[in-house]
């Protein structure tokens, strides 16, 4: 264990098997690592930190949270702020820029190779999260409790909830309420502008997907092969 007193208040302890950090480092609270560390970048945090595997971070890395806690690999190849509470129990590589202004929570493997940014309270997966796209943008409550892939832009400025698998091949866009307890999957460019939206089976979009009206709620399998625009409610009226 190497200890290195910085003020009567103010210590770094390093705990592994290397570390190594070529930008500067800066740390008020109290820092654990039980795995590799090694940042070629600056790298600021204000609360604690624990590492139980590798750290790698080859570009700024900013946290003013609680709190932050990795329990697998985590590698991170470019800029990465985290202002509240990060946790991440499964392995986590960004390979773009970063940001998350609430509580953030991956139990499972999380893969990012475009821009990031969250806004919102809070942001939780369960299960594997991949995205491939050009931005990923979310104001408001995230929660994905089965596999996720989006292949383009992402955007979702209010509460996103999906219980089954979410798969988007293109951009996504959703202004109001999303709730999905079933598998989505979108093959083209998908804009909600409604209050609300309901899915509680499969749904299956080949084409562009857009909803001005109040909301849209399907109780049973949806495909659509052909563009689709204009207010649905299938099953139940909201």
């Amino acid at each position: 264990m190497l200890f290195i007193p910085l003020t009567p208040l103010v210590h770094i302890v390093i705990w592994g098997r290397f570390s190594s950090c070529q930008g500067v480092f800066t740390c008020q609270g109290v820092f654990t690592c039980q795995g590799v560390f090694t940042c070629q970048g600056a790298f600021t945090y204000q609360g604690a930190f624990t590492c139980q595997g590798a750290f790698i971070c080859q570009g700024a890395f900013t946290c003013q949270g609680r709190a932050f806690t990795c329990q697998a690999a985590f590698t991170c190849l470019g800029a990465f702020t985290c202002q509240a509470a990060f946790t991440c129990q499964g392995a986590f590589t960004c390979q773009a820029a970063f940001t998350c202004q609430g509580v953030f929570t991956c139990q499972a493997a999380f893969t990012y190779q475009a821009a990031f940014t969250c806004q919102g309270r809070a942001f939780t997966c369960q299960a594997a999260f991949t995205c491939q796209g050009r931005a990923f943008t979310c104001q408001a409550a995230f929660t994905c409790q089965a596999a996720f892939t989006c292949l383009g832009a992402f955007t979702s400025q209010a509460a996103f909830t999906c219980q089954g698998a979410f798969t988007c091949q293109a951009a996504f866009t959703c202004q109001g309420a999303f709730i999905c307890q079933a598998a989505f999957t979108c093959q083209a460019a998908f804009t909600c502008q409604g209050r609300a939206f309901t899915c509680q089976a499969a749904f299956t979009c080949k084409a562009a997907f857009t909803c001005q009206g109040r909301a849209f709620t399907c109780q049973a399998a949806f495909t659509c092969q052909g563009a689709f625009t204009g207010y649905v409610s299938l099953g139940m009226d909201v």
